[in-house]
């Protein structure tokens, strides 16, 4: 039986290996093969390259669909961590019930006091998980960046000190290339303070 053979034979295994995420070496392992006489294969028939094609192709829809639905319900919880919300807890209470017997009546002690025995039972409750404001910020910053920064007073200045760091690049660049118009570069430098 030759190597593209074996890979046919098993073609649904091959297939499956590869959805779950298994490489092309794993799969040659698997088959009992080397990996480069699979990558033979692969080169030489193209029905054993539709079938590798495929398979990744699966493998990375799936794991696109995967992250997909966990970024979601990552950013649902996020959400609703911004907003608080409702989670039903169990809480365990005791509880005391009077003894009775087999006729359903009610069994009393020696001093003719009714017989209690107590059992824990659990009873789900909700409870309000109040919103968090780490969260909040965090969904306003990303969500409304313009409207919601860290500090907005920082944020202005720093864009201030690019703004002067460029021009000061610039005229010192003109220096460098003569352009002085006659000045010194420490005067250029002061100009540079002043425009800004």
């Amino acid at each position: 039986m030759t190597a593209t053979e074996k890979i046919m034979e098993k073609a649904d295994l091959v297939l499956e290996w590869l959805r779950q995420g298994a490489t092309e070496k794993d799969v040659a392992g698997m088959l009992e093969m080397g990996e480069s006489t699979f990558r033979k294969c692969k080169s030489e028939n193209k029905e054993v390259a539709r079938l590798i094609a495929e398979g990744k192709k699966e493998y990375k829809e799936n794991a696109e669909k995967q992250k997909k639905k966990e970024t979601d319900a990552v950013q649902k919880s996020l959400y609703d961590r911004c907003l608080g919300y409702e989670v039903d807890l169990p809480k365990h209470y005791k509880v005391k019930t009077a003894v009775r017997d087999d006729n359903g009546g009610v069994v009393f002690d020696k001093n003719g006091k009714p017989v209690f025995e107590e059992t824990l039972e659990e009873v789900m409750e909700k409870q309000h998980v109040p919103a968090d404001v780490g969260a909040i910020k965090f969904f306003l910053m990303n969500k409304s960046s313009k409207v919601w920064k860290s500090d907005p007073e920082r944020l202005r200045l720093e864009s201030k000190r690019v703004s002067n760091d460029t021009k000061r690049t610039k005229l010192a660049e003109n220096a460098a290339h003569g352009e002085t118009n006659g000045k010194t570069l420490e005067e250029i430098l002061a100009d540079a303070e002043e425009e800004a």
